[in-house]
């Protein structure tokens, strides 16, 4: 825990399935959009369902998949750190993460039964 304090803001969209939405935190000194870029690759490079891209994420990319797109910028005006994210919130958001975690806790790879890749491109 860092002790930052972070503002997390769901987007209520006219869509069916998906979860768009934006994560506001204070920068420290030196932060650029590439350290926080640099950052989110970082803490998620072992994370078989994360992917972090320098576009911005969309639910369409994430339909039908157990992954989490995310992005991030620095806003010098405000020194904001600023994280855009995308899931599926029928598979990601609930019997997808079931399944990842009885996978984890029965010894299993954690990927086993679960796509990676979306419905659409």
């Amino acid at each position: 825990h860092t002790g930052a304090s972070l503002l997390f803001t769901p987007h209520l969209a006219p869509m069916n399935r998906g979860i768009l939405a934006t994560i506001y935190g204070r920068a420290t000194a030196g932060t650029s959009t590439e350290t926080v870029m640099e950052v989110l690759r970082d803490a998620y490079a072992d994370s078989p369902f994360v992917v972090v891209s320098d576009r911005i994420p969309s639910t369409k990319a994430t339909q039908g998949s157990n992954t989490a797109h995310l992005t991030g910028r620095y806003d010098e005006r405000t020194d904001t750190v600023i994280v855009l994210s995308a899931l599926d919130n029928l598979v990601k958001g609930t019997a997808g993460q079931a399944l990842q975690c009885l996978n984890l806790m029965a010894g299993f790879d954690e990927t086993l039964g679960l796509p990676r890749v979306g419905l659409t491109p």
